[in-house]
């Protein structure tokens, strides 16, 4: 165990420790933590004290004892970065309205469109896809069979996607069309 004082009592991974966690995670997640050491560092030491832990080797065990997956689930919901917004990499929802939705259109005739958006974060892409079909089918909409399947390995972030509220900061870079049509203001700084 390394306590440095000037890092507000951070427990700090030994570089062993460091490599296997990153491994044990790559390996059983697909997730690459191998530049975030100071990123877990800072998010799980709190949680190890709160645990009596006094090294991440303790941790690293507790975590590869756990049959449960509660513990995993709690260290990937520490560990995961999940800042989204609406229309965050815009030309990925004009890619869809533009090239993906119209070949659906001209080669889909069971009317069936199915789209996964893995690592949706809070929701915000998956109801963006939605806003961007719903707008691109018009009228016609309400002939497809549409289903956006929305995953993220952070159970936090999925039940504040299933909620779907949002601060006004995660509204900026929709248009006030889509904003007026899609939302509505609880009235304290957010919209759902």
């Amino acid at each position: 165990m390394f306590l440095n004082s000037a890092n507000s009592g951070l427990i700090q991974l030994t570089d062993q420790e460091f490599k296997e966690l990153v491994n044990f995670v790559h390996t059983k997640y697909g997730i690459n933590l191998i530049k975030k050491r100071v990123l877990i560092e800072g998010r799980l030491s709190q949680t190890l004290r709160q645990k009596g832990l006094t090294s991440f080797r303790q941790y690293i065990d507790l975590l590869e004892a756990d049959r449960t997956g509660t513990e995993m689930t709690h260290f990937l919901n520490k560990i995961t970065t999940n800042h989204s917004y609406f229309a965050r990499e815009n030309e990925h929802f004009e890619y869809l309205s533009d090239t993906v939705l119209p070949y659906m259109e001209r080669t889909r005739h069971n009317y069936d469109l199915r789209i996964w958006s893995a690592g949706c974060s809070a929701g915000q892409e998956a109801y963006n896809m939605a806003m961007t079909i719903d707008q691109y089918f018009g009228l016609h909409k309400s002939r497809w069979d549409t289903t956006i399947l929305a995953t993220d390995i952070s159970m936090d972030v999925l039940q504040r996607a299933k909620k779907a509220i949002y601060p006004a900061s995660n509204l900026t870079n929709i248009s006030a069309l889509w904003k007026q049509k899609y939302f509505h203001s609880l009235g304290n700084g957010t919209y759902q």
